[in-house]
């Protein structure tokens, strides 16, 4: 049988998703997954699904490619962002059922990265969990842990949240 179409069920999922990922991140930053999300939500609705999941992943892998330039780390090493990688991987599995055809085979390019060129400055660890509280008490173990870290994000939208903090 066939499925309902829906295209605006469609954009307003992708455009929720985009909101619910640029506010669990104490501070977004272009460059990376937040860009493809933004990118893709800002897609206009078309009518016929394989048209509409071609525009969605023509917009993922344009905003992909610009992460290079975006970020300097990114810059320096001459590759993309991984998270905004599998977010358009993601996008293309849409593009691919919304037209009705199995996913493509995934371009596997080998890229060699000069890891002298860069500098790590990423965290030392990271801590994961669930956090149960109101909605106040998450704002404030959001500005609690950005006091002490590098990046925070807390996701959620019940009583029960997850917390992922990256620290030095």
């Amino acid at each position: 049988s066939e499925s309902a179409w829906a295209p605006g069920d469609v954009a307003d999922a992708l455009t929720a998703a985009a909101a619910a990922a640029q506010d669990a991140v104490m501070v977004p930053r272009e460059g990376t997954m937040l860009s493809v999300a933004a990118a893709v939500a800002a897609v206009t609705p078309l009518e016929d699904p394989a048209s509409y999941g071609q525009a969605l992943s023509d917009a993922a892998h344009a905003a992909l490619a610009a992460t290079t330039d975006q970020l300097d780390v990114l810059r320096a090493a001459g590759v993309v962002d991984s998270g905004a990688m599998v977010l358009t991987l993601l996008v293309d599995a849409l593009a691919a059922e919304l037209a009705g055809h199995d996913m493509p085979e995934l371009p596997v390019e080998q890229r060699h990265c000069d890891v002298a060129a860069v500098a790590y400055r990423g965290p030392a660890y990271e801590v994961m969990y669930v956090f149960d509280g109101d909605a106040a008490s998450c704002e404030s173990l959001r500005e609690e842990l950005a006091a002490i870290g590098d990046s925070v994000t807390v996701t959620g939208r019940s009583e029960e949240r997850r917390v992922g903090k990256e620290c030095r």
